[in-house]
């Protein structure tokens, strides 16, 4: 995880995942849903998501 220097509120998540159904699969697990229920300012606003790939 990483901050944003200037502003303290955003902060950027890097995870890698094997398809884009794994990662809708995560986000509708029950613990990921009570997780949001827990602290609704944990996505107060939509995700900004950018996909990648490494380069050597």
């Amino acid at each position: 995880m990483l901050s944003d220097d200037a502003d303290e509120n955003k902060f950027t998540i890097v995870e890698k995942w094997a398809a884009q159904a794994a990662l809708d699969a995560h986000d509708n697990t029950e613990y990921m849903l009570a997780a949001d229920a827990h602290s609704p300012t944990f996505r107060a606003g939509p995700a900004s998501i950018m996909k990648a790939r490494a380069v050597f």
